[in-house]
């Protein structure tokens, strides 16, 4: 995804920044923590990465160092120590965690792991110890998932705080996987042999069963909808697409966008198996972004761009690209890092 320079005025982290600290600015990340707002991380054009805004006393999502250590949040750009002259390549940030993944294939991690407000060692950006390279990293509430450079999944972190893997885990399901996407305490992954795998947290039917038992969670199972080419999850849900255009969803069902005649639990909650969300042409691109329990989706066809999770699903614009439905908001969750082209001119991409 890419934006011209002037699109960046459209965050009002950015906005507030001088002409020429924008000039700098290569690529970035946003993302949103309830009751707090927005926080970025940025890299520019000597290697340096900055973070602004929201960083978190308890979390340090930022990854500052010295002075700015677990400050609330910061008005002026703050250089990331840990972070800078390191190719870094990719960026995620949840509520609690961040995950950074740099051009030799090594994860780093940072933030709050423990949920313990009084920690007084949140940890500051690191690289995990692994003698594998990665090829992809994301994250959830309070877990890091990598994909190597041979199809296999990784996890640290924990799952609620039910489920600890400090060390790491692999998730195995006998396939080596091509793509995958982390919700907030569940995985999608999607397999060479095209099937769709979860593994996690499925209580609110984001895995895509119903029945789901807590001894699950560490349990790889199979998803039963096929043709599948991208996948995406939210904070409590996830989202597939197909290779005819379709896009289907299961998890909590607020605005989550799915036709009025799938499956639903009784509540009307949650939509516990895969269901055909209602957009009404083929669907070329997907994206979804998290604004802490609430997930905001787009999808981009052939002429349009519609939206959904604020609302229920609607045309917001013609022609635009996929990075237009997230101006001004986070920025897609598993999206990594979005470029910013230097020539005033060029409009998004």
């Amino acid at each position: 995804m890419i934006i011209s320079r002037y699109e960046l005025d459209r965050w009002e982290l950015f906005a507030s920044l001088d002409e020429g600290s924008k000039r700098e600015i290569t690529e970035f990340f946003v993302f949103f923590v309830h009751d707090h707002g927005y926080g970025v991380l940025y890299k520019t054009l000597g290697d340096d990465v900055y973070g602004l805004g929201w960083n978190g006393k308890t979390t340090n999502l930022l990854g500052l160092s010295g002075e700015s250590y677990r400050a609330e949040k910061t008005t002026r750009p703050t250089r990331v120590e840990h972070l800078s002259g390191k190719l870094i390549k990719y960026f995620c940030v949840d509520e609690f965690v961040g995950t950074a993944l740099d051009s030799t294939g090594c994860i780093y991690w940072w933030g709050n792991f423990d949920d313990d407000e009084y920690k007084q060692d949140i940890r500051l950006p690191e690289k995990i110890t692994s003698s594998h390279r990665f090829k992809e990293v994301s994250c959830g509430t309070q877990m890091i998932v990598g994909l190597t450079v041979d199809g296999e999944v990784f996890v640290w972190g924990r799952i609620f705080t039910i489920r600890e893997f400090k060390n790491g885990l692999q998730i195995r399901l006998g396939h080596l996987v091509k793509k995958f996407s982390c919700g907030g305490h569940h995985v999608a992954m999607l397999a060479e042999n095209g099937q769709v795998y979860t593994w996690g947290d499925g209580s609110d039917g984001q895995r895509g069963y119903r029945n789901f038992l807590m001894c699950d969670e560490i349990l790889v199972r199979k998803l039963l909808l096929d043709d599948v080419v991208s996948i995406k999850c939210g904070v409590w849900c996830s989202y597939f697409l197909t290779r005819q255009g379709q896009v289907w969803a299961c998890g909590q069902n607020t605005e989550l966008g799915v036709m009025e005649n799938c499956e639903r639990d009784e509540d009307d909650y949650t939509v516990p198996r895969p269901s055909k969300v209602n957009v009404p042409t083929p669907v070329i691109d997907l994206g979804v972004a998290w604004e802490s329990d609430l997930t905001i989706a787009a999808a981009q066809t052939a002429s349009c761009l519609y939206t959904w999770g604020r609302t229920p699903v609607q045309e917001v614009a013609v022609s635009a690209p996929l990075v237009a439905a997230f101006l001004g908001l986070a920025t897609p969750h598993d999206q990594g890092l979005i470029k910013v082209d230097s020539g005033q001119s060029t409009k998004s991409e």
